[in-house]
């Protein structure tokens, strides 16, 4: 005969039958059923005394196939308490579809997991909407229901005890569309532009990025590395992604150099772009487009550099490089040099390419020796910040140009200090580069005193010379340097605003429209400082 359990008598007190009628005390440790198993509502003693008293999500707007939300709900039970294998689970139902929205055991505070006591429970869970779990039909943009059960689970079936419904609002996940500009990407060579037109169907999110992958090959050997990013800047805050329509440009760039895994190599591949929101420490991928590019190898560099560590500020410097190629020659080379420090940066030369004995832009197979010259100066030298005595950064680039096309063959960035000895003119920069004649501009002087001590009786004078018309009294001051006396040059940066007149108390002389030069000399009082030059054209009102 096989053993079997009875039921205490009838007689003995309710809750003594209950205690030995119990079976299962194990709390469960997974959660089987899916969202449209069939529930039954009608067994069991406990379905009418279980109430679902509150439900509250974080946000009743939920996106499509997107980031989670926290939701608190407060059960009560009027009856004996349920020991284990109760469920909570949700879905969210549009129409004829119908997708999972929450399924977790219970969990009350101080409980174990599965257990309903008597009385009152408060619970939290996460919530999300996706096209992916479990259930049928297509969720979409507009209202919805979000229904939350309580179930008692067990072999037998699972019994509902309580449920509760919201209308929240379903809303389609950002997406984008990329392009990148060129197609061509060459390798540890001049970055392409990528961009992004992204679109966003809801609220604003914060914590919103953009990061760019170069992808060669198939899993499981494919080569990924970073190809640039950032935060998204839509005209609100940083990282903040509003309604509508955000553009954003990235560079891409292919480079063998960090940390990744494998090398890139030339042939097709794939410019991949993650849209993605962080919050904490939890990333959401809301969107991943690609598309194919073309990596070519670079044949031309820059080898060698013969170079001094200490460039004088406002002064030129020469250098020489090796430029190599291992290709066919090359046309329309161009070699261009920068200065960059903090978030300075200054042009400070340029020339084209003139290997012995071949056409000028042109770099031979092999390639040659080529001498050139590194100006370290501020104004009137293109550029923006200003440069200073100290660690710098020399850039120096090797680039083509094709059909009105510049591409960036290579770089090389090199560690170098700008230095000055005595005080000095390190920017002249003119408010327009033509001038009536009979007329004045104004002009911006950028001074520099290295000696630590302010210099007295510091003034500066200009002068305009065209032809034979030699140094022509084009107007001076005495410095007025912010925080600093009268005539007086204090230590580091002074900047200094005055007007280059192309006539005096004496009348003008016979200028011509065209080319002239501009002297601007510092003095203290007798004494010569520096003196600086700009080219500067001269008009006539037609």
């Amino acid at each position: 005969m096989q053993p079997h359990r009875t039921c205490a008598p009838l007689l003995l007190l309710a809750s003594l039958a209950a205690s030995a009628c119990m079976e299962q005390t194990t709390p469960p440790t997974a959660v089987a059923v899916g969202v449209n198993a069939t529930v039954s509502a009608a067994a069991g003693a406990n379905n009418q005394k279980v109430k679902v008293k509150t439900l509250q999500l974080s946000s009743n707007t939920l996106r499509i196939d997107g980031p989670s939300v926290s939701g608190n709900v407060t059960f009560g039970n009027s009856g004996l308490a349920i020991p284990n294998n109760v469920v909570v689970r949700a879905e969210i139902t549009q129409g004829a579809a119908s997708r999972q929205a929450v399924n977790t055991p219970t969990q009350c505070v101080s409980e174990v997991a599965g257990k309903l006591p008597t009385g009152s429970c408060d619970m939290t869970f996460t919530a999300s909407a996706s096209n992916l779990a479990p259930g049928s039909g297509t969720l979409s943009a507009g209202s919805a229901t979000f229904t939350l059960h309580v179930i008692q689970t067990s072999d037998a079936g699972d019994t509902e005890l309580a449920s509760k419904s919201l209308l929240v609002n379903l809303v389609g996940t950002p997406s984008m569309t990329v392009t990148i500009s060129p197609t061509t990407v060459l390798i540890d060579g001049a970055a392409a532009t990528a961009t992004a037109v992204i679109q966003n169907p809801a609220n604003s999110l914060q914590g919103v990025l953009l990061q760019g992958w170069i992808v060669q090959g198939t899993a499981p050997n494919q080569i990924r590395h970073p190809s640039g990013g950032s935060l998204v800047t839509c005209g609100s805050n940083t990282g903040v992604l509003p309604p509508g329509t955000c553009t954003m440009t990235i560079s891409v760039s292919a480079s063998n150099g960090g940390s990744s895994t494998g090398l890139l190599a030339a042939g097709p591949a794939t410019f991949e772009l993650d849209l993605i929101q962080t919050s904490g420490s939890a990333n959401t991928t809301l969107d991943v487009e690609t598309v194919p590019i073309t990596l070519v190898a670079t044949v031309a560099s820059i080898g060698g550099v013969r170079l001094p560590r200490d460039f004088p500020l406002g002064s030129v410097t020469g250098i020489s490089a090796v430029l190599l190629n291992t290709g066919p020659a090359l046309q329309g080379m161009v070699f261009r040099s920068a200065i960059i420090q903090g978030t300075a940066r200054r042009e400070t030369g340029e020339r084209q390419v003139q290997c012995p004995g071949r056409p000028v832009g042109e770099l031979p197979t092999d390639g040659c020796t080529l001498a050139a010259t590194v100006f370290a100066m501020n104004a009137p030298n293109a550029g923006t910040g200003t440069l200073i005595p100290g660690p710098a950064t020399l850039e120096l680039d090797l680039d083509q140009t094709t059909g009105g096309t510049t591409t960036n063959l290579h770089q090389r960035l090199i560690s170098i200090n700008l230095v000055m000895s005595a005080p000095g003119i390190i920017g002249l920069e003119l408010s327009a580069p033509n001038v009536l004649i009979g007329e004045s501009i104004e002009y911006t002087a950028t001074l520099y005193n290295p000696t630590g001590a302010s210099i007295s009786a510091a003034g500066i004078q200009g002068y305009l010379s065209q032809e034979s018309i030699v140094d022509f009294g084009a107007g001076g001051t005495d410095l007025t340097c912010s925080g600093a006396g009268q005539a007086e040059l204090p230590p580091g940066v002074c900047q200094v605003t005055f007007t280059l007149n192309t006539r005096n108390v004496f009348g003008a002389p016979a200028w011509v429209p065209g080319e002239a030069t501009f002297r601007l000399e510092l003095t203290a009082g007798d004494t010569l400082l520096d003196s600086k030059s700009v080219t500067v054209f001269l008009n006539i009102i037609q």
